[in-house]
């Protein structure tokens, strides 16, 4: 099975840097799985609803299903919440893994990853 990577689609890069306000912060983080070669995963045939997995430093943060996917082009949406990112410890560099598994074969199960999530603190609230 080949390595899968995170591409935030907004950026076209595996880095991305997002702003906390004082009441937390709220987005859409759009996510595009692709292969070694930079193309797209199809995620025909996995489960609907992935997971995404943020964290830093062997700390979870979020584990929570991806909001939406686009099977065809391995587009992957997931919606900040609101309190994910709400304490003012809350800043850092969060590393981004998503899984999607099959639930009759396992051996379709990916997991991608190699992504980070900048969360800094807002010089204005």
């Amino acid at each position: 099975m080949g390595m899968y990577n995170v591409i935030f689609t907004d950026t076209g890069l595996q880095e991305k840097t997002i702003i906390r306000g004082t009441s937390g912060l709220t987005g859409i983080l759009q996510m595009g799985i692709k292969d070694e070669n930079g193309a797209a995963v199809d995620l025909t045939g996995l489960t609907v609803v992935g997971k995404i997995y943020v964290g830093v430093e062997g700390t979870l943060k979020i584990n929570a299903d991806v909001t939406s996917v686009t099977a065809g082009t391995g587009l992957v949406t997931y919606n900040i919440a609101w309190d994910d990112f709400s304490a003012d410890t809350d800043t850092g560099t969060f590393e981004v893994e998503l899984y999607f598994a099959d639930n009759v074969v396992a051996t379709k199960s990916i997991t991608a990853s190699g992504a980070s999530l900048k969360v800094i603190k807002s010089m204005v609230d």
